[in-house]
């Protein structure tokens, strides 16, 4: 007889866990992104036809990056692909101003 523990079946539950926390994190992201809305707005006066617009595009971005970096995991392994999607976001994350300003980042350009 074949036990669950022992089983097809073994190992099942840590990948539900990992796909449940990876939804989350996507649910999560995108309600960031719909969060930033309002100061976005305030900030470049974009009106609500730009906002979807900005949405949609991060969308677009983010989702085409998934599947770039699936495939950069088929190509040259998990394990690499990983540590370099850390690299990137580390060195991305340090050449972003440490003292909270939007100015190095994002420069609005004013309406006169």
């Amino acid at each position: 007889m074949v036990s669950a523990a022992t089983g097809p079946w073994r190992g099942r539950w840590g990948l539900l866990t990992v796909l449940a926390a990876c939804q989350f994190v996507l649910v999560l992201d995108m309600t960031l992104v719909n969060l930033a809305l309002a100061p976005i707005a305030t900030e470049l006066g974009a009106a609500r036809g730009a906002l979807t617009g900005v949405v949609n595009a991060y969308t677009v971005a983010f989702g085409g990056l998934l599947l770039l970096g699936g495939r950069w995991g088929d190509v040259f392994g998990l394990a690499r692909t990983c540590l370099a999607g850390l690299v990137v976001f580390g060195i991305c994350r340090r050449s972003a101003p440490a003292d909270g300003s939007h100015d190095a980042t994002v420069r609005p350009q004013r309406r006169a």
